[in-house]
């Protein structure tokens, strides 16, 4: 329909906006939205029982999405137990799961604007009012097209805190840079004597750039029934145009490098509040702690996830865990840790993908791949030639990769010692792993070195230098920070201009890729700054 397709070059769009709390006070007097407003009952417990049955029910049966609020939630639950557990209060928090049901959203296929996001997550015939009533036929046994999961009866009927949780994409085209947030809401189902405004907890999540014109023309489709359907949205329309290739998350393809249609609704989530009042009929102790009500939600999930940090230092956490008394640290583990690591800092320390094209285009430049190593060496075979060239010529993208993936954690890990640094404070206490900002150190040693570990240093290879013993511990996570950092800066600067990263361990470079008479003359005319530790080996070696 539309007579020309505007120019979207791949990972052009960025992120707008950042997590902006709403509350539901403001709402119920200025727009005319019906909110959900019932009541399940909470399951019949004896005094003695002081365990607290928490469900979770989300209108969406979309896995990945399930996957990332389960995650959510039981990071929000742990918040909760923390704050049991300090205050030494008899309760224990038990999650009986996340449940999904795929009901309506109630808004049209291309939301737009503050209202239909906000009826789409969190209104009366929305996701969460529409599962709130799925639950209500379910408990009265009435027939619903609906396909309830297994369990979910049981969780509700056994619950003594009831969560919804509903999101709506719902484009902002009247932002000075338009954008599509996602639009978050939990809601307290259960009996309760807080207000309806109190039941609610909601969200408008960042979001990346929309190509209005796609938006606009999805919405213009509709109204015609283009090709004879009425379920356009922006993101069909963009692969309708040829401008992506998947109409779910084409954020992928035109965001920023490493995100996905998941980034920003996530950051949304892990800077929403969890009420703690929603569980003062269950814990009635906590009625009595109103400090506890203004948590400040960035320096809660701080807390929260710092903990979590630590407890990848402890190898009897029954998890991955740093490894760091070993020779080498296999690939796949560091990835594990370093991933899992990376999640828990992302929402304060969002890091870019390592840019390494400057590193291969150096590496295929420098001299020892382009002025020596094509020649063939007098011994070798056209068998042998041939197989040291397809070694050879796939050297510098398969080295560059794997390279970069390691100067990543690296970075991972420096930031993750950063601020675990920032926020010890919140995080000291009994049963806590304690600080060890030498840990996070070494680990970036052992990055930077393709995953060559202590005991291997054992074998010949110097220690990294170490601060003064008379430093306080402040001081000397200070110096382990910027140690850390000023190692890092001197190896990527080397990185980048084509030098690889095996020099420094000693492992396999581009010159075990050289015929052996070609390693000596080569040797000799690579600047000596730039000379690794491995030696020419004899002839026959």
């Amino acid at each position: 329909m539309m007579s020309s397709i505007p120019n979207i070059p791949p990972h052009s769009l960025e992120c707008v906006g950042k997590t902006e709390p709403i509350k539901l006070d403001d709402l119920l007097n200025s727009i005319g939205i019906d909110f959900c407003d019932g009541h399940l009952e909470p399951r019949l417990r004896s005094s003695e029982d002081k365990s607290v049955n928490v469900v979770y029910v989300v209108g969406t049966a979309n896995k990945d999405k399930l996957k990332n609020m389960d995650i959510d939630m039981q990071a929000k639950l742990d918040s909760v137990r923390n704050i049991i557990n300090d205050n030494k209060l008899e309760a224990s928090i038990n999650f009986l799961g996340t449940y999904g049901l795929e009901v309506s959203s109630g808004q049209p296929p291309q939301p737009v604007g503050f209202e239909e996001g906000i009826r789409g997550a969190a209104g009366k015939t929305g996701r969460i009012g529409n599962g709130y009533l799925a639950i209500q036929r379910l408990l009265r046994q009435e027939e619903q097209g609906l396909k309830i999961p297994e369990g979910l009866e049981d969780a509700i009927k056994n619950a003594d805190v009831h969560i919804f949780g509903g999101q709506e994409a719902s484009a902002d085209l009247q932002a000075k840079q338009p954008y599509e947030p996602n639009y978050i809401a939990y809601y307290l189902a259960t009996e309760s004597p807080l207000e309806l405004s109190q039941r609610y907890s909601m969200a408008k999540t960042p979001g990346l750039q929309v190509v209005v014109e796609a938006v606009k023309e999805a919405i213009k489709r509709n109204v015609n029934k283009y090709e004879g359907r009425d379920d356009w949205t922006g993101g069909k329309v963009l692969v309708d145009w040829g401008l992506a290739t998947k109409d779910s998350d084409w954020h992928w393809e035109l965001g920023p490098k490493g995100t996905n249609r998941f980034t920003w609704v996530n950051m949304g989530y892990k800077g929403l509040r969890l009420p703690i009042q929603w569980f003062e009929q269950a814990v009635p102790q906590l009625a009595s702690m109103p400090g506890l009500l203004e948590n400040n939600c960035e320096a809660l999930l701080k807390a929260i996830n710092c903990m979590a940090l630590l407890r990848l230092v402890d190898h009897k956490s029954g998890g991955p865990f740093m490894r760091l008394l070993d020779s080498h640290l296999e690939d796949e583990e560091a990835e594990e840790v370093t991933s899992k690591m990376y999640n828990l800092i992302r929402p304060f320390y969002p890091l870019e993908e390592p840019e390494y094209t400057h590193h291969r285009k150096a590496l295929e430049e420098g001299l020892e791949y382009k002025a020596t190593g094509r020649e063939r060496g007098p011994d070798e075979s056209d068998e042998m030639y041939l197989d040291r060239m397809g070694r050879f010529n796939s050297w510098p993208a398969r080295s560059t990769a794997a390279e970069a993936k390691w100067t990543w954690r690296a970075q991972v890990v420096i930031r993750a010692m950063k601020l675990v640094h920032e926020t010890i404070t919140e995080v000291s206490g009994e049963g806590i792993v304690p600080f060890r900002p030498e840990d996070f150190y070494l680990y970036s040693w052992i990055c930077l070195r393709e995953g060559e570990g202590l005991r291997a240093w054992d074998y010949g290879r110097r220690y990294p230098p170490s601060p003064p013993e008379e430093l306080p511990i402040a001081k000397k996570a200070e110096w382990y920070y910027s140690a850390a950092e000023r190692d890092q800066g001197r190896i990527l600067a080397q990185w980048h201009a084509g030098k690889e990263l095996q020099h420094i361990s000693g492992q396999m470079t581009l010159d075990n890729l050289l015929p052996r008479e070609k390693i000596l003359a080569v040797w000799k005319r690579v600047p000596e700054g730039w000379r690794h530790p491995v030696q020419v080996p004899e002839q026959g070696a």
